[in-house]
C-alpha cells in the first residue's frame, strides 16, 4: 500500500504542556505561549512521519483554521497547510486532499463526556448523540475519513480520547497525554522532561503505527442525531432537515453519512437569526442551504 500522502488533523487542546483551559482561549497571554507548545508537538509528529516514511507529502489541517493557533508554519520538507473548520468550509466538502492515511493529533473528548476540554468546535453544545453514541471531534473526523475511505493510523490526545480510540479502532496506535500536573511530577520528573518525552514518543509511536495495517473507520449511514445546546444559546432547527425541537434539545433524522457533519457544523457556526455569513464561503443562510441541496448533501426531504 502506498503511504506517502498523509493527512494530519491537529488540535491544540490535547497537546503536551497544555493543561489549563485559559491556554486555549484565543487572545490571552497563556494562549500566545501555548501556541508554541502546540507547534512543537506538531513538529515532532512531522519528524516522526519523515523518519517513518520515504519523502511523505503531508497535508496539515488545524481543526480550527490556518493561522488560528500556529504562531508560524510548522516545519516539513513537503508540507501543505489546509484551513480547518473556522474557515467556513468542511475540509471533506471542497478541499479534502487525495491521501493514503490519516493521523489525529491533540484530540479531546466531546460535549457531555469526561476529560479536559470536552467540547467540539464551539463550547455551545451540552451533548451530541448520534444513534445514542456520544460524538466529539474523534467521531466527527472519523466519519469524514470513512466517507473518503481513508485509513486511520494514529491518534494522540487526552487520556480519555485515546482510551476511546483504542476501543473504537483497535488497530490504531495511540499516545495519551496527561492533563494532570501531578502525573508529570511522578518520580520527580520536571514538566520540561515530560514534554520532551512526549516528543520522543511521537517519533517512536508514529514509526510503530506505519508497521501495521490500518483500516478505514466505519461510517454511520443513517439514523438520528440529538443535539442539546447550553442554556445561554437559542435552540432552532435547520431548514431543510427533518428536525423536532423539544426544549433545549433538537432531534434530527438523517439518511446520508454527510448529514451529521453538516448538522453539527451548522449549529457550531451559524447563529439562530440565520444572518451569519460563513467566512470563506461568503454565503447567506438561504444560499448555504441551496448549495447543500445542489451538491446532494440534503436529499430525501
Amino acid at each position: 500500500m502506498n503511504r506517502n500522502k498523509i493527512l494530519l488533523i491537529a488540535d491544540m487542546d490535547g497537546c503536551s504542556n497544555i493543561w489549563r483551559r485559559l491556554q486555549t482561549f484565543q487572545g490571552t497571554n497563556s494562549w500566545k505561549e501555548a501556541r508554541y507548545d502546540y507547534l512543537d508537538d506538531v513538529n515532532a509528529v512531522i519528524d516522526g512521519l519523515e523518519i517513518a516514511l520515504e519523502s511523505p507529502l503531508i497535508f496539515l489541517v488545524d481543526v480550527h483554521e490556518e493561522g488560528y493557533n500556529f504562531p508560524k508554519p510548522p516545519s516539513g520538507k513537503n508540507l501543505v497547510i489546509l484551513s480547518g473548520i473556522n474557515s467556513g468550509e468542511l475540509p471533506f466538502f471542497k478541499k479534502f486532499p487525495p491521501v493514503d492515511g490519516a493521523l489525529f493529533i491533540g484530540f479531546h473528548t466531546g460535549p457531555g463526556e469526561k476529560g479536559f476540554a470536552a467540547y467540539i468546535f464551539k463550547p455551545k453544545f451540552k451533548k451530541i448523540l448520534v444513534n445514542n453514541e456520544n460524538w466529539g471531534e474523534l467521531e466527527f473526523f472519523s466519519q469524514m475519513l470513512g466517507i473518503k475511505k481513508v485509513p486511520l493510523f494514529f491518534v494522540s490526545g487526552t487520556e480519555e480520547v485515546t482510551e476511546k480510540a483504542k476501543k473504537k479502532y483497535p488497530w490504531v496506535t495511540t499516545l495519551a497525554i496527561s492533563k494532570d500536573p501531578e502525573k508529570w511530577r511522578e518520580g520527580n520528573v520536571s514538566l520540561r522532561r515530560y514534554v520532551m518525552k512526549i516528543w520522543n514518543d511521537y517519533r517512536e509511536k508514529i514509526g510503530e503505527a506505519f508497521t501495521k495495517e490500518a483500516k478505514v473507520p466505519d461510517v454511520v449511514e443513517e439514523g438520528e442525531i440529538l443535539i442539546e445546546l447550553k442554556d445561554n444559546y437559542s435552540t432552532w432547527c435547520i431548514p431543510g432537515f427533518r428536525c423536532q425541537k423539544e426544549g433545549k434539545q433538537l432531534k434530527y433524522k438523517f439518511s446520508s453519512p454527510e448529514e451529521p457533519l453538516w448538522i453539527i457544523f451548522t449549529h457550531a457556526y451559524f447563529n439562530h437569526r440565520f444572518q451569519t455569513y460563513i467566512p470563506g464561503l461568503k454565503l447567506s443562510w438561504q444560499n448555504f442551504i441551496r448549495k447543500l441541496k445542489s451538491k446532494g448533501i440534503i436529499k430525501g426531504f
